[in-house]
């Protein structure tokens, strides 16, 4: 015998869903989230609207390019003085001492050269006074060198520093190269 529940079935509605209200939604009133998410939006397009207008696109101002250390420029003036003083000097019996002085003095002048920052203001050497030099003063120049380079890279650090101390070696070793 086919088992009959004993107790009756709801009746099936006519309409799988429920109808629909016919009058309007009641209005309820702004959720905490809704209204910060209003305020942050607001205040993101004004503070847009005022960093946009408070720009002028135009082209940035170059960056002014680095002054040349004072150190390296005095260094370089020295060299040259030194060069025009050896070239000054008319001497055939000591034309290969004062040619390997020379090379010395122009690899300074090229390594002080070396580091002179790209880009860096320009930067003007005195010119050095002409005329026929002799032994002793170009004696005397290079004691003054070697004791100025010395004193220079005491005050420099880094690369300048051992450029400048090597330099003054040199000088003192000329020194004693035209005793």
């Amino acid at each position: 015998m086919p088992h009959r529940p004993t107790h009756p079935m709801p009746p099936r509605p006519a309409h799988p869903m429920p109808p629909r209200p016919t009058h309007p939604m009641p209005h309820r009133s702004p959720s905490r989230r809704t209204f910060l998410i209003a305020a942050g939006t607001a205040a993101a397009v004004g503070a847009g609207a005022g960093v946009a207008s408070g720009f002028a696109w135009t082209k940035p101002e170059p960056i002014p390019p680095p002054p040349v250390p004072a150190d390296l420029v005095a260094a370089i003036a020295a060299e040259t003085v030194l060069l025009a003083a050896i070239d000054s000097i008319s001497d055939p019996a000591r034309v290969r001492l004062f040619t390997a002085i020379r090379a010395d003095h122009v690899a300074h002048a090229a390594a002080l050269q070396a580091l002179v920052p790209a880009g860096s203001t320009p930067y003007e050497i005195p010119k050095p006074a002409a005329g026929a030099g002799t032994i002793g003063e170009l004696l005397s120049r290079e004691r003054s060198a070697a004791g100025q380079a010395a004193r220079r890279a005491a005050a420099a650090d880094g690369t300048l520093a051992v450029l400048l101390a090597s330099i003054s070696a040199c000088e003192a070793g000329h020194v004693e190269l035209l005793r």
